[in-house]
């Protein structure tokens, strides 16, 4: 959720720094996950193109705060859209 703007049964993932390495994902903008972030614990996520478009439209997404389950995370990135 993102100010007056939600969205439905996202899908939500614990990760490390090894996420990218792990999986065949792309970032279409920001950056992964890293060691330091680990480290630090940090509040931050990755969200889908369609998460960002829905909470974000015609805005930056990268900085902005996202809230799920009680936790508030700053996105770090975006993955592309990936089509099955």
């Amino acid at each position: 959720m993102s100010g007056d703007k939600s969205v439905d049964n996202p899908r939500i993932f614990a990760s490390d720094q090894n996420f990218a390495s792990m999986n065949r994902v792309k970032l279409s903008q920001g950056r992964y996950i890293d060691e330091n972030d680990v480290k630090t614990r940090a509040n931050i996520c990755l969200v889908g193109e369609d998460i960002a478009k829905r909470l974000f439209p015609d805005q930056p997404v990268i900085g902005k705060y996202v809230t799920f389950s009680g936790m508030t995370a700053e996105v770090v990135g975006v993955f592309d859209r990936v089509d099955i």
